[in-house]
């Protein structure tokens, strides 16, 4: 039967629909950290003028990236 396939085919799409819907998007602290690394050229340098530590910087830097 043809209608299976695309039964299959509407549910998958509802599914991504959804998980799209539910993604949520970057803090913008996330992006004012990255570009202060990107500024100051080092985490350690953007920890200093962003009053966090360095290991926090490299944390919003990966959080950054798996959000994109």
């Amino acid at each position: 039967m043809a209608t299976a396939p695309l039964k299959e085919i509407a549910l998958i799409r509802i599914y991504v629909i959804h998980f799209c819907m539910t993604q949520k998007e970057p803090g913008w602290e996330l992006f004012h950290t990255f570009l202060e690394v990107a500024r100051d050229g080092s985490l350690s340098g953007a920890a200093r003028k962003l009053a966090l530590t360095q290991p926090t910087v490299g944390r919003h830097i990966d959080a950054l990236e798996a959000a994109l």
